[in-house]
């Protein structure tokens, strides 16, 4: 074999490695441990724990909270499977929409007042949950095929 051929080849399989792992999708899953979400900024509030009660009394129940359009509570990535049930308990601290990407739900939040969204998780793929306004993305649910 030429000398440039196997210089080729290690070289892009170098690269190759270093880009699948500068952009493989982050690994905490939903059901994971709870880890510590932070307080926004200014705010005299102690950090949030993400996988609280909820998850620990029942796994299909993901709560999140929303505070100046931002994530504060609530896990990044849902991982379930097709068929599988789940709920979404959502509260803000301003009236806004929260959008599901491909299952094209929304869920209309209110000041003080918590959200249910009951989803059967249809549909697989990777799916995005959306605020409206900022028209941020707030979070991913991932679904498994059978």
């Amino acid at each position: 074999m030429n000398f440039r051929v196997i210089f080729f080849v290690v070289v892009a399989s170098v690269a190759l490695i270093a880009l699948f792992d500068r952009l493989r999708p982050e690994e905490s899953a939903a059901r994971a441990a709870p880890e510590t979400a932070q307080a926004p900024a200014g705010s005299d509030q102690a950090p949030a724990t993400i996988g609280g009660d909820d998850q620990e009394r029942d796994p299909s129940v993901y709560t999140f909270r929303f505070s100046e359009g931002q994530r504060v509570e609530g896990p990044r990535i849902i991982r379930g499977r097709q068929g599988e049930q789940i709920t979404l308990r959502v509260a803000s601290d301003r009236a806004q929409k929260l959008h599901l990407h491909g299952y094209d739900r929304v869920l209309d939040l209110h000041p003080g007042a918590t959200t249910e969204l009951h989803l059967a998780l249809a549909h697989s793929g990777r799916f995005e949950l959306e605020l409206h306004d900022p028209h941020v993305q707030v979070g991913i649910i991932e679904v498994q095929p059978r």
